[in-house]
Order: structure tokens, then C-alpha cells, then sequence
């Protein structure tokens, strides 16, 4: 679920304004969730937008999936599982069907 969206024609990260809203259509807020991203910087931002939003059972992944320039391993370097294609239904396209918008 991204936080934020590449922006084709500034090439910027901008907000995923419907972030929250996705999250609401597909987990309770007491789902335990493991919010992670590529370095760790993110998915600490993640996890304070959706303690906001009201998810209670949220866990930041330390050093991301690469690894933090701070030293932390990353998920792929701690040899944790990784799937490199959604299972059905789980893609961002119709998880964010869900949510009744466009």
C-alpha cells in the first residue's frame, strides 16, 4: 500500500491522498500489521498516519526491505520471506477497489 506516488511528469514523490482510506477498506483498525518500505523512512511515517487514523496494532520494519544507511538489515538481508508479485486481489489496483471510489 504506498504512502506516496511517483508523480510521471515531475518525477516527485507526492502523497497517496486515499492512503488511509484504502487501509480502512481492507483491515480493521486492530489488525497487526507489519508496515514496511525500502529503507525503514517511510513506513515510519506510514505507521504515524495510520496510528492517527486509529490502527493500534502497528509494527514499523526496522532497516526496510534494502537495509537503512543507518546500518540496519533489511528484511531481504535478514533471508525473510518476499513474494515478487501480489496474490490475487491483494495488488493495490483492487485493494483500492474496495474503497467504492474510481
Amino acid at each position: 500500500m504506498p504512502l506516496l506516488h511517483l508523480d510521471s511528469h515531475t518525477r516527485q514523490l507526492r502523497p497517496n491522498v486515499e492512503f488511509v482510506s484504502v487501509m480502512r477498506a481492507n483491515y480493521p483498525p486492530e489488525t497487526p500489521l507489519l508496515v514496511g518500505c525500502q529503507a525503514g523512512v517511510r513506513s515510519i511515517q506510514a505507521c504515524e498516519v495510520l496510528a492517527v487514523a486509529g490502527f493500534t496494532n502497528l509494527t514499523n520494519v526496522l532497516g526496510g526491505f534494502a537495509g537503512s544507511w543507518t546500518g540496519d538489515i533489511g528484511w531481504v538481508q535478514a533471508d525473510l520471506p518476499v513474494a515478487r508479485v501480489a496474490a490475487d486481489g491483494l495488488d493495490y489496483v483492487s485493494l483500492h477497489k474496495k474503497t467504492g471510489a474510481r
